[in-house]
């Protein structure tokens, strides 16, 4: 393999004459695709309207259709099934989308996501429930024309969220009585087993797993026998980790494993494949060389059996953690700098944001609305939640209420009150009414530049990529020994392979003064990658 990607004038032109003919075909694909969802609307009005309004003939109808596509297609039933949904709910509940999807604007992915989040929003007619439904429509469209489906999806459930705000704590609640553990028996030996639970426990639970394997993994641990037995480690829980305060918004800026949870849906890591496990020369498994994967599975279990010296050794001190964004609207509080930036913004005076990562000394208390030096309880950790008002609204903040789990989605308010109130620091971000990051404080001292980038790009910032900053590189956009000054407006986050790319191949990359990053392909296509944080907080029409 060559440590460099740089193609010859004769390699670029045929793939840029590649990709230019891919891009037409793609374009007609899509239109393509708009026009069988039509049609298949259409043959649902047909197949579910019965005389006489009986809804087991409507029932009947659709299945009977369900059952013609899905030979037509040489399919199963459910993929029929599946795109007949995606058919009725795009051409009944939102048409903007489908219009995208034949224009060539997003992909039947980014439709599928348009759909399935606002699945909520599609029931019922009324004024109010249909100018809900447009909003969602609206706000997510234009989400899905700059991002993949994969970094749409968490966008879109936040965005239907809103749009119908007062039910999600009861949802919340029905879904999390419905927690289980299912055992699911597999080939060669082999079983799933399957937690249900909420999404913050499952995030930290992985996460400590995960940042315990990579400890395990370095220390060349064995970790356990393949054969099993009783082994096993410490028993730990999530919520260790900070979440923070966003001045607009909450962070936790926490360092985190070498791994994410897979997207559901997609094929078991061990199933790609019958290469078989390394072994040492006595031709034992070789313990020390086991995938990272399966050192994960090693620790999962031995977390759960027993004690094991390994595990037990890289368990302790390890607490699971989880990246959290919630909005002052939610916790109850007015922070200083929010109030600076209103007033900035409407005239009433200036704001000034100091170097990033400046901590105030002065300003309004975040419990009293008064001014004056910083409280005791504003250093040593989170400030106190404003008391809930007759209304049951939270007493103070203003403005958009965010309350999120970084690559999962909305969070309930309450749940993410309750693992901001149990974090250990706090990140205060300022964000504008456009959305940009102008300021980031904490209560515990870290590099300043790290803690603004973190808060800005929130992931890798390569276009699509959904890799979390605790997991990425701080680069240059354009390198020290090349002049670029190491200042917030010349570094952001790219993951290792990303990273490789950017330096080892024709991809040239420019950032913008807004933290924008415009990436250039070989062939002369240009890519642009908006902030995170900018998508996240900019404020509703």
């Amino acid at each position: 393999m060559t440590s460099d990607a740089h193609f010859s004038q004769t390699q670029l032109e045929a793939i840029d004459a590649a990709i230019t003919r891919f891009e037409a075909l793609e374009s007609q694909r899509r239109r393509i695709e708009a026009e069988q969802l039509l049609v298949l609307g259409e043959a649902l009005d047909a197949a579910t309207v019965v005389p006489g309004g009986s809804s087991g003939g409507a029932e009947l109808g659709f299945r009977s259709l369900r059952m013609e596509l899905a030979t037509a297609m040489h399919e199963s039933e459910h993929t029929a099934g599946r795109l007949l949904q995606t058919a009725y709910d795009a051409r009944r509940s939102f048409p903007a989308a489908l219009q995208a999807l034949g224009a060539g604007e997003i992909s039947m992915g980014h439709l599928r996501v348009v759909t399935s989040e606002g699945a909520p929003l599609t029931v019922g007619d009324g004024e109010l429930k249909v100018e809900k439904r447009e909003r969602y429509e609206r706000r997510v469209l234009e989400v899905a024309r700059q991002e993949t489906p994969n970094r749409l999806r968490p966008v879109a459930r936040r965005l239907a969220a809103h749009e119908q705000r007062e039910s999600l704590e009861e949802q919340h609640e029905r879904a999390a009585a419905q927690r289980c553990l299912r055992l699911v028996e597999a080939e060669d030996g082999m079983a799933d087993l399957i937690a249900h639970l909420p999404a913050v426990d499952a995030h930290a639970i992985y996460d400590r797993v995960a940042r315990i394997a990579k400890k395990t993994a370095r220390a060349g641990g064995a970790g356990g026998s393949v054969a099993g037995g009783a082994v096993g480690g410490v028993a730990g829980g999530a919520g260790a980790g900070g979440a923070s305060v966003a001045g607009g918004a909450v962070t936790n800026a926490s360092d985190g494993p070498n791994a994410q949870p897979a997207a559901a849906g997609q094929p078991h890591p061990g199933l790609q494949g019958t290469e078989a496990p390394p072994r040492t020369g006595s031709g034992q498994v070789d313990m020390a060389r086991r995938p990272i994967s399966a050192v994960r599975v090693d620790v999962y279990r031995d977390l759960l059996l027993g004690a094991n010296d390994d595990t037990a050794t890289a368990a302790d001190g390890v607490a699971g953690r989880v990246q959290v964004l919630v909005s002052e609207a939610v916790l109850g509080l007015r922070s200083p700098l929010a109030v600076a930036i209103e007033r900035s913004e409407a005239g009433a005076g200036s704001w000034e944001g100091g170097e990033t990562g400046e901590t105030s000394e002065a300003g309004e208390n975040w419990e009293t609305g008064g001014t004056g030096q910083a409280s005791e309880a504003a250093e040593t950790g989170p400030p106190r939640f404003a008391p809930e008002s007759d209304d049951g609204s939270e007493a103070g903040g203003g403005g958009e209420r965010v309350a999120e789990l970084i690559g999962y989605g909305p969070l309930a308010e309450g749940i993410a009150r309750r693992v901001a109130a149990e974090a250990t620091a706090w990140d205060l971000l300022a964000v504008d009414s456009a959305g940009n990051l102008r300021s980031v404080d904490r209560y515990r001292p870290t590099p300043a530049i790290r803690r603004y980038l973190g808060a800005r790009d929130q992931h890798c910032r390569a276009p699509g990529c959904r890799v979390p900053t605790h997991r990425c590189d701080v680069d240059h956009t354009v390198a020290a020994e090349d002049g670029g000054p190491t200042s917030v407006e010349n570094l952001a986050h790219l993951c290792r392979g990303h990273h490789m790319l950017k330096h080892h191949s024709d991809w040239r990359v420019e950032q913008e003064p807004n933290g924008t990053m415009v990436w250039t392909s070989p062939t002369g296509r240009t890519h642009r990658d908006t902030p995170a944080s900018r998508v996240r907080f900019k404020r509703a029409d």
